[in-house]
């Protein structure tokens, strides 16, 4: 996520080297003869312009966002635009991120900017609020300042089991005098985390009885015990330690983590957390293939046991606790601080390779959801550590699943889409609801399946878990799964269900067949218009469409959508599959809440039925009885 949002970075800003005029203007030659203009100033009882504050403009007709920087006077302009509805974002350092139509500081996605054909903007108005500031001091264990170890800061949705973490964009270094300090922030909860680096190897702590043999090998080597003709026996080790992570105010257990509330613009200071030792374990064994032999070259992976909110945390622990078996079959992971782990072993028959040592972070983390393409032969096992080493952990392989179908057209048209070019993917479903959990599984995806040239397809080697299908990987953030080829994804059934939506259970022995996926040119659209009582654009309420059925209430489902009106009030949906919906609008959401069974029953009673057919296009105008 780190790296995808420095490419996004480095895009704006070349767009702004190649396209941004001398007054501030972006040009757009030849898209059209639409202008988007205005000016940011400060969110205050008396507002100032903000220069040099950056306006990045996305959606509508562009190919990639474009970036304006404010003058002087803090006005900024984007000319040539062809029509359509365009997303604002400002930006600038010390200041909240500023989404347009936004009624939450530094969350979007806000309201888009409606653009017709010729038609002239110029009244917009960016408010940028000064951002909060959390800082504090680390100390080591003797209570010096800990320089160089990693701070993270994560703002907070929700509460208890409901709560939902996203990290901040670029993360801290505690400097010579222990000190870190995060700005920028919007109003809002956060949970601070201190990751120590990670020196390789392993600590021990001394005992007295180690102490007190080494003085005696002293006095013998040189000549002080009198009558002494042996050296004495040495003593057990002492206990291997190192240190954990660790949540403000001074857990490591992320779902005990304190949240910090921030007022708008407040600076938080003596937010100090202090890094402890903890015993750690040697966690030993060896892999077996299917028919009882030593495997040398699996791939074995620890991590957590359970879901956590702690997300860039599981995924720097798997790859720290990444290896592979030796020629023998054995394998050991070092520094296992306390808790209850899963311990996952993957291998291709004839694929072992000798290698021993760490796993590349891209596969810990895409083997930690469940993906990293497939994989044959499969085991895991859960172990609890307790400061205590587990020398005799069994990974006995055995052959993974397979899943298999076949592609059906909607329709019959002239010339139908080559399904060669199409790849299917199985994706663990998202761990949260959150747009970077949403995003984190799309990205590291799952296991992917080619499709032959007469529709049929399997998926091989698949572990056991639950997973939703989709088409091209494209389904879990963007409401429809559009193919290379204009189709899309309208259902993908197994055994009456759904499951490009409602995630299936795969058991451990349960090969699965007769899978229909079905593609069609004729996607289902919904759209209106969104208007106050006396008829005026509303674009400021969201609207939540949702299905009847409570079986389809899951995290990343494209039965469950929100449109969020553009300037002239109008909202459209494209790819909802045919069946009944509540609809319904809001004055507020958070994107956590749109997929929360609890938030959408409150909901039911406030909104109103409709059914969509296949290939159906309705329009549904809403007017809103309180105004706008």
């Amino acid at each position: 996520m780190k790296l995808l949002a420095a490419g996004v970075f480095a895009i704006a800003i070349c767009c702004l080297v190649s396209g941004q005029t001398a007054d501030g203007r972006r040009q757009n030659a030849g898209a059209g003869s639409g202008v988007i203009a205005g000016v940011v100033v400060t969110d205050d009882a008396t507002p100032r312009p903000i220069r040099r504050a950056s306006v990045m403009l996305s959606s509508g007709e562009l190919r990639f966002p474009q970036t304006v920087v404010t003058d002087d006077q803090g006005r900024f302009a984007f000319v040539n635009l062809a029509a359509g509805n365009y997303t604002m974002v400002a930006t600038k350092a010390s200041y909240v991120t500023t989404v347009y139509g936004s009624k939450r500081a530094g969350r979007g996605p806000g309201v888009p900017i409606a653009v017709l054909d010729g038609q002239q903007v110029t009244d917009v108005t960016l408010k940028m609020m000064r951002g909060g500031v959390i800082t504090g001091v680390v100390r080591g264990q003797s209570g010096q300042p800990a320089r160089g170890l990693t701070v993270q800061v994560y703002q907070v949705d929700g509460a208890g089991p409901a709560r939902h973490v996203t990290p901040t964009i670029s993360d801290l270094t505690t400097d010579d005098r222990g000190m870190y300090r995060k700005y920028g922030l919007a109003p809002g909860d956060y949970i601070v985390e201190v990751i120590p680096t990670n020196q390789g190897g392993e600590a021990r702590l001394v005992t007295p009885a180690e102490l007190h043999w080494a003085d005696q090998v002293a006095l013998a080597r040189g000549g002080g015990a009198a009558g002494m003709t042996a050296l004495p026996q040495a003593p057990a080790l002492g206990q291997t330690v190192s240190y954990a992570p660790i949540y403000y105010p001074g857990t490591p257990d992320a779902a005990s983590a304190a949240a910090i509330t921030i007022a708008p613009g407040e600076e938080r200071t003596g937010v100090d957390l202090s890094i402890a030792l903890v015993p750690t374990a040697h966690v030993a064994g060896a892999v077996f293939d299917p028919d009882g032999r030593p495997l040398q070259g699996a791939v074995i992976t620890m991590a957590p046991v359970g879901a956590s909110s702690d997300f860039i945390t599981m995924i720097t622990n798997s790859y720290r606790s990444g290896t592979r078996s030796a020629a023998d079959g054995a394998f050991s992971l070092t520094n296992v601080a306390p808790g209850q782990y899963t311990i996952t072993a993957r291998a291709s028959p004839g694929a072992a390779n000798g290698g021993r040592g760490g796993v590349p972070p891209a596969l810990a983390a895409a083997q930690l959801l469940g993906g990293g393409g497939g994989t044959a032969w499969w085991a895991s096992v859960d172990v609890a550590v307790a400061g205590r080493d587990v020398p005799d952990v069994v990974l006995r392989l055995q052959p993974g699943l397979t899943i298999a179908g076949r592609i059906e057209l909607d329709a019959s048209p002239a010339q139908p889409p080559d399904v060669t070019k199409m790849r299917l993917s199985l994706t663990p479903p998202p761990s949260g609801s959150s747009p970077f959990e949403l995003a984190a599984t799309m990205l590291i995806g799952g296991t992917q399946a080619s499709i032959a040239a007469d529709g049929t397809f399997a998926f091989k080697g698949v572990m056991p878990g639950k997973y939703r299908m989709s088409v091209s990987g494209m389904g879990i953030l963007m409401g429809q799964t559009v193919t290379p080829s204009g189709w899309t994804l309208k259902s993908a059934m197994l055994n009456g269900r759904d499951i490009a939506d409602a995630p299936v259970e795969i058991k451990p022995t349960e090969d699965l067949s007769g899978v229909v996926v079905t593609l069609t040119d004729r996607p289902t659209e919904l759209s209106g218009v969104v208007t106050d009582r006396i008829g005026r654009p509303a674009p400021g309420f969201p609207i939540v469409v949702f299905s009847t059925d409570r079986a389809y209430w899951t995290v990343g489902s494209r039965r469950v959508q929100l449109a969020r009106p553009s300037s002239d009030g109008k909202y459209k949906l494209t790819g909802l599959p045919a069946g009944e919906y509540y609809v319904c609008a809001l004055t507020d959401l958070e994107q956590s809440q749109l997929y929360d069974p609890a938030f959408l029953d409150a909901l039911v009673g406030g909104s109103f039925k409709i059914a969509l057919a296949d290939g159906e296009k309705k329009t549904q105008d809403l007017k809103l009885a309180g105004g706008s």
